[in-house]
């Protein structure tokens, strides 16, 4: 039954990360150049579903790995759910606390091998492009050109993607399991 759960969870993962990027594209292609309002209620809509599918996902992605992550797995965990709840908030320290747990959570995967090595690899880049990219939006570093904005964009699609990386091995990992058991 365990195995059920963290398959579905796996796929919960791989949706919430589709949803952020096609909430991203959206933003990015129809609301920006018609202004704030056109996007902001299919945003908020969409990354909410996408936020709570993302957290399942986050449990099931730690408890896949639970045994061989250990301690620094936990922590790893712990700071991951907490600023992925918190950064829907708009706080914005949280989103840099969710790009590093994400950053650890791929960190101890390399350790753990849990998941495939170049999964973990780019989540740990796409992470930390995310936090930068957050970080530099957050500050108002750079402003908001075309190049920054498109920047922005395509340092969020490698993060998901690594993410739905992750959910799609759990998800097939625990339909073999599902099938051999």
């Amino acid at each position: 039954m365990s195995f059920k759960i963290i398959r579905w969870g796996g796929l919960a993962t791989v949706v919430a990360a589709a949803l952020y990027i096609v909430t991203d594209l959206v933003t990015f292609f129809l609301a920006l150049p018609q202004g704030p309002p056109v996007g902001a209620l299919f945003q908020a809509i969409v990354t909410s579903v996408a936020q709570v599918l993302l957290l399942l996902g986050i449990v099931a992605l730690y408890a896949q790995r639970s045994e061989a992550a250990g301690i620094p797995g936990l922590i790893a965990f712990i700071v991951t759910f907490a600023g992925t709840v918190w950064a829907h908030g708009g706080v914005f320290w949280a989103t840099l606390l969710a790009a590093l747990g994400w950053i650890l959570f791929g960190v101890n995967d390399l350790r753990a091998q849990v998941y495939p090595r170049a999964a973990a690899i780019v989540l740990i880049i796409g992470a930390l492009l995310y936090g930068i990219a957050h970080a530099l939006i957050g500050s108002g570093a750079l402003g908001f050109s075309p190049i920054y904005i498109g920047a922005f964009l395509v340092f969020n699609i490698i993060f998901y993607t690594a993410i739905a990386w992750l959910g799609d091995n759990l998800y097939i990992r625990g339909s073999k399991a599902s099938t051999e058991g």
